[in-house]
């Protein structure tokens, strides 16, 4: 009865044990997958012409931008569908540049603002991203490309950004203004042709005129003698 009464206490502790095992590895699983440290990419564009001058507040220090309004006060209005390729990149050795980074921890994708000029990729892994804006007919020209560090550190030892703010302020397409309706020159009807030049008859009148008048007093010389 007590050799049963082991073995039955001794099943049940390999149980337990068991039991801890699984849910010890599950949470610390679990631990780890929450632990990961994710990062978000937000493009906001707005609709810039070549004469908007936005406030010092637009600095590109990877900040979110509270109040998007220009220099002098007019509220920006947001542009979308435009696109960025978004790539994940390294530094050539020597620092020379970056290069595109391949195999498995490569990455690669392109978004699009919506209704409100926000293009946003959350889920990214740290490391550097290059953001390149793709062209299309809305814009006059896109914006150099940027690489991002995330997290992106910044000065006086403050918390790196675990999220980047990026504001292209490539230029828009300036629509151009209409076309006035050109006036249209009434013109008087060509009849010179018709009707022809009177100045050849001035001096033949004035010869029919002394003719005459020499006739005339021809003929009261020879009436008086």
């Amino acid at each position: 009865m007590n050799k049963q009464l082991k073995t039955h206490g001794l099943t049940l502790s390999m149980i337990f044990s068991l039991i801890f095992l699984l849910v010890g590895n599950s949470s610390l699983a679990y631990g780890s997958e929450v632990g990961v440290d994710s990062y978000a990419i937000s493009i906001q564009k707005y609709k810039l012409d070549d004469k908007t001058s936005l406030p010092k507040e637009f600095l590109q220090d990877g900040s979110k931008v509270e109040h998007a309004v220009d220099s002098e006060g007019n509220k920006l209005v947001p542009l979308p569908g435009v696109q960025y390729e978004i790539t994940r990149v390294t530094p050539l050795s020597g620092g020379s540049g970056f290069q595109i980074v391949e195999g498995a921890e490569a990455f690669s994708t392109t978004v699009v603002t919506d209704q409100t000029g926000l293009a946003r990729l959350d889920g990214l892994v740290q490391g550097m991203y290059r953001v390149i804006e793709k062209n299309n007919g809305k814009l006059k020209n896109v914006m150099e490309p940027v690489i991002l560090e995330l997290p992106l550190p910044q000065p006086g030892g403050t918390d790196a950004l675990s999220e980047v703010y990026l504001y292209p302020k490539s230029s828009v397409v300036s629509e151009k203004a209409p076309t006035d309706t050109p006036k249209v020159v009434e013109r008087l009807p060509q009849t010179s042709g018709n009707i022809g030049n009177y100045k050849p008859f001035v001096p033949l009148s004035l010869v029919i005129l002394i003719m005459g008048s020499l006739g005339f007093l021809s003929m009261r010389e020879r009436k008086n003698s």
